[in-house]
Formats: structure tokens, C-alpha cells, sequence
């Protein structure tokens, strides 16, 4: 939520690839580290129930709140974004291609395009 909404009024991001903070994983989380064969999984499964789409809901409310503080160019992008989710799979697609989404490995990445053509974004 926080990288949504300070990336998304134009603030900086920083990215460190080495790992200075550990994960704390325990049994109340939502999502996991998804580091287990099972755990992925388990994350596919919430994908295929819809659970991925709610969150997307979720966020998309909670942005609607701050849309004045989005960059215009960001503003954009989650017009698109909104809209493309509910189009043709051709046009969902192109929503996600067009707006830059991505996950930072290459499964959720391949993930995120499984729930685009699924229809579960």
C-alpha cells in the first residue's frame, strides 16, 4: 500500500537488492513469503477463488481516495487499469502491458498474466 500510494503521487521509490530487514512470517499473516513450492500454491489458489481480485478491489478503492495526489500520468494508468479488468481478454491484456503492472519475480510476473487472461485481476 505504501509503494502503491508514494509511487503513485510521483514520490521516489528506492529498490536495494540486498536484503537489510527480515520477513516476519507467522501464522496471522494474509500473504506469505511464498518461498515453499506449497506456498505458491496456496497463492494460486487464492488467485483462481478470486482472492487476488478482491485484493485489487481493495486497492482500487483506497486509491480513489488520494486520485487528486496521483500524478496526472498515474491518474491515467489507473483509469486503465480499472477499465481493463473487466474487458475483453485482448484489452485486459493491453490494460496490464499499457499501465507497467509487474510482481518483482518472474512467477508472480507469469502470475499476473495467468489472472489477466483469467480474468481474475
Amino acid at each position: 500500500w505504501a509503494y502503491l500510494l508514494v509511487s503513485g503521487c510521483g514520490g521516489q521509490v528506492f529498490y536495494d537488492a540486498e536484503a537489510t530487514l527480515d520477513y516476519r512470517q507467522h501464522a496471522g499473516n494474509l500473504v506469505g513469503a511464498n518461498s515453499s513450492w506449497r506456498d505458491r500454491l496456496l497463492r494460486l489458489r487464492k488467485m483462481f477463488s478470486g482472492r487476488f481480485r478482491e485484493w485489487n478491489d481493495a486497492n482500487l478503492i483506497a486509491l480513489s481516495f488520494f486520485q487528486a495526489q496521483l500524478t496526472p500520468e498515474n491518474q491515467q494508468k489507473l483509469k486503465i487499469f480499472a477499465r481493463g479488468r473487466n474487458c475483453s481478454l485482448l484489452t485486459r491484456l493491453r490494460s496490464i502491458k499499457e499501465t507497467g503492472v509487474f510482481r518483482q519475480k518472474l512467477t508472480g510476473h507469469l502470475g499476473l498474466w495467468l489472472a489477466a487472461v483469467l480474468k481474475k485481476v
